[in-house]
C-alpha cells in the first residue's frame, strides 16, 4: 500500500511549516495528492453584539479573514509547487467549537492526516494545543505528527514500533505497512515484564515476511515512565519514525497508557505515526 491522498493541517505558526514540508516529502515519494487545510478559530461574539457592530468594523474583520486565507494559500501553494495539480488548498475558519468535526469531515476521505506538534514554549494556535491529539482520537485514519523541529527529508528509513500487543498497537502496525516495507531497518520495541518480550518476538517473525531487516528490542521498565524509555531509545538507535497506537482515557488501561500518548504528543522529536 502507498499513500495516495494526504491532508496537512495549516495553522499559521512556525511549526506548521515543518508539517507542510514533511507532507510534501511524503506526497513526492508516493506521487500522492496533498490538501493543505488552513485551520483557524475565530473569536465568537454574541449575536446581539454582532448586530451592533458598525458596518465598517465588520467589513474590516471580513477583510482580515480573507487576508489570512490568501496568505496561507499563497504560502502553501508556493511550497507545494513541485506537486503541480496534485496540490490543493482548503480553508476552515469557524468558531472553535466547530473546528474538530469540520476538519474530521475533510480528513476522513484521505489516506492520512499530517498534523503539526505544538511547541510548549510558544503560544498555541487558535485551533488549540490538543487539536492534533483530538483529531487522532476521533479520525479513524492514520495521523502523522510532525515535531516542531521538523522531520528529516526521506524520513522512515529506520522505523521503531512501540508494541504492547494491544488492539491499538497492532492496528498502527497494520496501517504502517508501507513504511515498514520501505524501511532500511525496523525495530520492534517492547517494554516491561510478563509476556511482552515474547509478543515482540512473534511480531518480528511476522514482519520479516514484509521486510527481512526487522529486529526485536526488549527493555525492562525499571519503574521509569514508558514514554521516556521510548523517546530515549529512539535517540539511542537513531530512529527517524515512531509507529504506535494512540490510547484514549475512557477505560482504566487507557487512563494509564493515555499518559504515554500525551507525553509522546508533547515531547516527540521524530515523526510519529499513530492510529486509534
Amino acid at each position: 500500500m502507498t499513500w495516495k491522498s494526504l491532508i496537512v493541517e495549516i495553522n499559521e505558526t512556525a511549526s506548521d511549516e515543518k508539517a507542510v514540508a514533511a507532507a510534501i516529502d511524503l506526497a513526492n515519494r508516493n506521487e500522492a495528492h496533498l490538501v493543505g487545510c488552513l485551520v483557524a478559530a475565530e473569536v465568537s461574539m454574541p449575536g446581539y453584539l454582532a448586530r451592533e457592530l458598525p458596518e465598517e468594523l465588520a467589513q474590516r474583520h471580513n477583510a482580515d479573514v480573507k487576508e489570512v486565507i490568501e496568505r496561507a494559500k499563497g504560502k502553501f501553494m508556493s511550497a507545494a509547487a513541485a506537486l503541480g495539480e496534485r496540490a490543493s488548498f482548503k480553508s476552515l475558519i469557524a468558531e472553535s467549537g466547530d473546528l474538530l468535526p469540520e476538519f474530521l469531515a475533510l480528513a476522513r476521505p484521505q489516506d492520512m492526516a499530517i498534523m503539526a506538534q505544538r511547541d510548549a514554549y510558544k503560544s498555541a494556535p487558535s485551533s488549540g494545543r490538543d487539536f492534533p491529539e483530538n483529531v487522532t482520537m476521533a479520525l479513524g485514519r492514520p495521523v502523522m505528527l510532525v515535531p516542531y523541529i521538523g522531520a528529516p527529508e526521506g524520513f522512515g528509513k529506520h522505523v521503531m514500533i512501540a508494541y504492547d500487543g494491544g488492539r491499538e498497537s497492532i492496528r498502527a502496525v497494520s496501517d504502517a505497512t508501507a513504511f515498514i516495507e520501505g524501511a532500511d531497518e525496523v525495530t520492534v520495541l517492547t517494554i516491561g515484564d510478563g509476556d511482552r518480550a515474547q509478543m515482540g518476538k512473534a511480531l518480528v517473525e511476522a514482519l520479516k515476511h514484509h521486510n527481512p531487516n526487522v529486529k526485536g528490542d526488549h527493555l525492562p521498565s525499571n519503574h521509569q515512565p514508558i514514554a521516556s524509555i521510548i523517546l530515549s531509545r529512539l535517540a539511542d538507535l537513531g530512529s527517524d519514525l515512531l509507529v504506535m497506537g494512540c490510547y484514549g482515557r475512557s477505560r482504566l488501561r487507557e487512563l494509564i497508557l493515555g499518559g504515554v500518548t500525551r507525553e509522546i504528543f508533547h515531547s516527540a522529536t521524530v515523526p510519529v505515526f499513530m492510529t486509534h
